[in-house]
């Protein structure tokens, strides 16, 4: 459902992305993932792998199509690791992100603004490159197949977005005519993989795997992320935590036409499903926690009500094949600002619970945001 335009172009700018990366990432090692379910079947310079599960789809609590195609790829390569635990590893359960002074489609991106991929990767100990293709540099395209391909043969499926257009993430599956199309799975496929009939916009390669860091230092961490994220007002252009829904209501405030619907719509129902699966992954770990439990379920009791919240104002959040040809009224918006305003202190209370959540020496959060 997004399309990001320029947006990744500038995401490739602020990650420090570039192509020279995927050339060392077609020749490293294998990931150790021991229990892989994939099997790669080679007709000449042709590759498919077999094995992994179908997509769930929209509306189905796996809204963030990065996490969720990342998921099926980690399940096919003998990793149990489901949804919720992602969201809350990366930091995209808790982050809030508007960009500043336009509708942005990306808002709900995890390789734009403030990006939660990297993050992911670190605490699950393995390695990746982001890459940002360019098409119409034939040296560039080129170079992307290559590591396409080589990922492949690997055994190991890469994620892209706008395989299928519009620019959603998927996975690549498996490459025909030497190479020059790729087989791909999307949401809109589910189960079925199809020829690609778009360009990528990024594109996500899996390197090397390492040992995993200990799962309470991660888990410790991602508390200290979701503090971060909360605090961090400016991220590229795009604002955060408490700024993110200010901003958000100043440009509803301001509305003149129908240009907001899709981008609005979109950065809405992404943001309850990652307060779902922020309540989620909370009580999954407050057992952890020992007596700092109870501060770790109020947090997670906190999201859940921001979630109920913004699920409750959903009938004003129109899309645009909702009401063509007419723009919503004040009075529609103005009970989508006031959800908004709700949420953001809901956002205050789970986040000054997660606070109070004090450590050991031997249990402080170590540094798990960068790239391994």
């Amino acid at each position: 459902m997004t399309a990001f335009g320029d947006r990744w172009r500038m995401a490739a700018i602020a990650a420090g992305a570039c192509l020279s990366a995927a050339g060392c990432l077609s020749k490293s090692a294998k990931p150790s993932f021991t229990k892989t379910q994939l099997t790669p079947v080679k007709v000449g310079d042709d590759v498919r792998l077999t094995g992994l599960e179908s997509l769930h789809g929209w509306g189905e609590d796996h809204d963030c199509t990065f996490m969720h195609c990342f998921e099926v790829v980690l399940k096919g390569m003998g990793w149990s690791i489901d949804y919720d635990e992602l969201m809350g590893l990366s930091g995209m359960a808790f982050r809030t992100q508007f960009r500043v002074g336009l509708w942005d489609n990306s808002n709900p991106d995890p390789l734009v603004g403030e990006e939660c991929v990297r993050p992911l990767l670190a605490a699950l100990g393995c390695g990746g490159e982001s890459i940002f293709p360019q098409r119409d540099d034939s040296e560039d395209a080129a170079r992307v197949r290559q590591a396409v391909g080589a990922s492949l043969d690997r055994g190991v499926p890469v994620l892209a977005t706008n395989l299928i257009p519009p620019e959603n993430w998927g996975i690549i599956t498996g490459q025909a005519e030497h190479g020059r199309q790729w087989w791909c799975r999307t949401y809109d496929e589910g189960s079925s993989d199809v020829l690609a009939q778009g360009w990528p916009s990024a594109v996500v390669i899996l390197g090397a795997s390492r040992p995993r860091p200990d799962r309470k230092a991660v888990h410790r961490a991602s508390i200290a992320r979701a503090i971060e994220l909360h605090d961090k007002a400016i991220a590229a252009d795009f604002a955060q935590g408490r700024k993110a829904f200010d901003e958000w209501v100043h440009m509803l405030e301001r509305v003149t036409d129908r240009d907001y619907l899709h981008a609005n719509a979109w950065t809405y129902v992404s943001l309850i499903d990652a307060r779902r699966a922020a309540a989620h992954y909370l009580r999954s770990i407050a057992p952890e926690f020992g007596k700092q439990r109870p501060l770790v379920e109020q947090a997670a009791e906190a999201y859940s009500r921001q979630r109920d919240v913004l699920r409750s104002a959903l009938p004003a959040v129109p899309w645009p094949q909702d009401d063509p040809g007419t723009v919503p009224p004040f009075e529609t918006r103005q009970r989508q600002i006031a959800a908004l305003h709700e949420a953001a202190g809901l956002d205050d209370e789970a986040i000054d619970a997660l606070r109070r959540v004090k450590y050991r020496r031997a249990e402080r959060p170590a540094d798990l945001t960068r790239s391994p």
